[in-house]
């Protein structure tokens, strides 16, 4: 070979490794899991659904929005009037109905379209009625249960009302289900099933005993709403089905509580096998004190099992735990194992199996980690199949409110987490979204992620056998009034930048305080830091004055005194006037002199409402504390000469009726 057929073989080398190295780094951004976190908007989420395409879209109580897999919004908008959301799924069209409803019972379900634009949106009333429950169905319509109140003349009874939806929002049947005599009957849930019919989970409960005595009433409808079958399962005190999931077999898994089998009176872990037919085929109890709303997970593991987490205060003591129920397809227990937590208090749990098997749990609780007290925060677990803990987190800052409530698992293994966060964007709570690595994190690593290091505990099997007490009900149908009309509703498209990074954000500190009474480090006025800067306060007061403490987003009684910013905050230096001798101690430490000596009672409720207008009024401004301050300095001696005289007591008190009535107008 030539050398210039050499060289030009080298050349070519040259040129293919460069171009194989090109599309591997070009490749690389999609071979490794997009990581990110965002928040904006406002309120918790609703719901999280995964988008054909891949993204999500979140819904908040009036906020809506579809993300692309790296957390950039694709669109995004707000109801600015009408009921708030409390359903949302995927229409076979690419689509999305949600379904919304106020307190008043006016009910809404509004069609979006894959772009986020409004196809169609419709109110539905009848007297008398309200919806509460909102499920798919198959054909891309709707299904709706809720409480129709009827009144036989004597008393009113609660039936169980039904209505089916079109594609496009009109109202296929509507029928009213009762048991009969005068029962309260309601819906807890309902949920299609695969021969195209219905499956209702409602409880009924006799409006003439004296004693809470409700039913667990299991309803199978066609898909017309005629009724297939009818059971009513209980025991003798209260009993509640509150998830159901289709089995394999045609059958179905229900979760619920009951407060019939324990000998405590304690409302338990309740677990039931129907056949499609309706007949049991199992059903226990677990001994965990209750269920949440979510007691099933929504779709079986990989295995074929469903995930229940459930809330359980082990006995003798006063903490609560997290305990994890893995469940086969015919109702048997497979594990229980509980997850513990630094926790001192724990409010809600969320679980999702995962693809390799395992679980992802999220428990929201109290966790107290700094001299400020606790905050609340997300303590997730990723448990494999064994049950063991394979990573664990706290997600959320040290002083604000941080929860996770919504999860989810994309197609490379990484994790939506989403929920809300009050530790950026001020104290007002917003949405928080977040996608991590497999591993829980985000990289580079994020200062709102902290390491865990509990360890789970076998729990002994806890499961009983029970037999609640089945009965066939012969509920009464009939078709029903609902209307249907277009909705006055509308929708405001979000701008490019509703949603904000958080990386690491710029947080802002806002020191308050009168410069009369003290001056504080930093001073007075607004003040811009990395987020994660510790930053350290100290308060100096002036002659004739004292420092009371930290107050606004710390409560902290010393002068000085270091904290991590995680989030916006605004913090107040206490302070209070010590020249001279105050009328009494009470006087002085609620600083209402004048009031005071007049009513010769600090705790005396006009004394009070004055209190409340000074802090939540006069302490707001910089004039409203100049005047506090000047009045706290030249307002004792005055107090101490009418508190000599009781004449000089009851003209003060006359003479103060007016700002305690525009006072007290104010503040309600």
């Amino acid at each position: 070979m030539s050398r210039k057929g050499g060289r030009d073989m080298k050349s070519w080398t040259k040129i293919l490794a460069f171009s194989l190295l090109t599309l591997c780094l070009l490749a690389l951004p999609a071979a490794l899991p997009a990581q990110w976190a965002v928040y904006g908007a406002t309120d918790s989420p609703y719901a999280l659904l995964d988008a054909p395409g891949g993204g999500w879209v979140i819904a908040t109580a009036y906020d809506i929005v579809k993300l692309s897999p790296y957390g950039q919004v694709a669109w995004g908008g707000k109801f600015d009037a009408g009921p708030p959301c409390r359903a949302l799924w995927a229409s076979p069209d690419g689509g999305y109905l949600t379904a919304r409803v106020d307190d008043n019972g006016l009910t809404a379900l509004l069609k979006m379209s894959a772009s986020g634009s409004v196809v169609w949106k419709k109110t539905y009333t009848l007297a008398h009625a309200a919806l509460s429950v909102f499920t798919p169905a198959p054909d891309g319509g709707a299904i709706m249960a809720g409480i129709l109140n009827i009144d036989d003349g004597s008393a009113w009874d609660t039936e169980v009302l039904l209505c089916r939806c079109s594609p496009d929002g009109e109202i296929v049947w509507q029928r009213s289900y009762a048991t009969g005599g005068a029962n309260y009957d309601w819906p807890a849930t309902a949920a299609a099933t695969s021969d195209g019919g219905i499956i209702v989970l409602g409880q009924s409960r006799p409006t003439d005993n004296a004693a809470p005595m409700a039913d667990l009433w299991v309803l199978k409808l066609t898909s017309a709403g005629e009724i297939e079958w009818q059971k009513l399962i209980g025991g003798a005190t209260e009993d509640e089905g509150v998830s159901v999931r289709q089995t394999d077999d045609g059958g179905y898994l229900i979760a619920g509580r009951t407060a019939s089998f324990d000998a405590e009176g304690l409302s338990r872990f309740w677990l039931m096998k129907l056949s499609a037919a309706g007949a049991i085929e199992r059903q226990l109890t677990l001994d965990h004190a209750y269920g949440t709303d979510r007691c099933l997970s929504a779709g079986p593991a990989a295995d074929g099992t469903f995930v229940a987490a459930v809330t359980s205060t082990p006995p003798g003591a006063s903490t609560v735990q997290a305990v994890v129920v893995r469940i086969a397809p015919n109702g048997a227990i497979v594990a229980e194992r509980a997850y513990p937590s630094n926790f001192s208090s724990l409010n809600e749990v969320a679980v999702i199996p995962t693809a390799d098997g395992g679980c992802l749990l999220s428990q929201i609780g109290t966790v107290t980690v700094s001299v400020f007290g606790g905050s609340v925060d997300s303590y997730l677990v990723k448990i494999g199949h064994s049950g063991d803990i394979e990573w664990q987190k706290i997600y959320g800052s040290s002083l604000s409110p941080d929860s996770i409530t919504l999860l989810d698992q994309a197609a490379d293994g990484s994790f939506l987490l989403a929920g809300s966060t009050s530790s950026w964007g001020g104290l007002q709570a917003a949405l928080w979204l977040m996608k991590t690595a497999p591993d829980g994190s985000i990289t580079p690593n994020c200062h709102f992620i902290k390491e865990a290091h509990e360890s789970a505990s076998d729990l002994p099997a806890t499961s009983k056998e029970v037999a609640a007490t089945v009965r066939d009900t012969a509920a009464v149908l009939r078709t029903t009034g609902l209307v249907a009309e277009p909705a006055n509703i509308s929708f405001t498209s979000w701008g490019p930048t509703t949603l904000e990074p958080l990386g690491m954000p710029m947080s802002t500190l806002t020191m308050l305080t009168s410069d009369s009474s003290g001056t504080t480090s930093p001073a007075w006025g607004s003040h811009r830091f990395v987020t994660g800067t510790s930053v350290s306060l100290n308060a100096t007061p002036k002659t004739d004055y004292a420092f009371s403490g930290w107050t606004g987003n710390i409560s902290y009684p010393n002068a000085s005194v270091s904290f991590v910013l995680d989030g916006d905050k605004d913090v107040t230096a206490e302070f209070r006037f010590t020249g001279d001798t105050i009328i009494d101690d009470l006087a002085e430490h609620f600083g209402c002199f004048i009031a005071t000596a007049a009513y010769g009672d600090p705790s005396h409720p006009d004394v009070e409402v004055l209190r409340q207008f000074r802090d939540r009024y006069l302490k707001k401004s910089r004039a409203g504390r100049a005047f506090v301050d000047l009045y706290y300095r030249y307002s004792p001696p005055v107090a101490r000469f009418i508190a000599k005289h009781p004449v000089l007591r009851r003209l003060s008190r006359i003479m103060l009726y007016p700002a305690v009535a525009i006072s007290r107008a104010l503040i309600k």
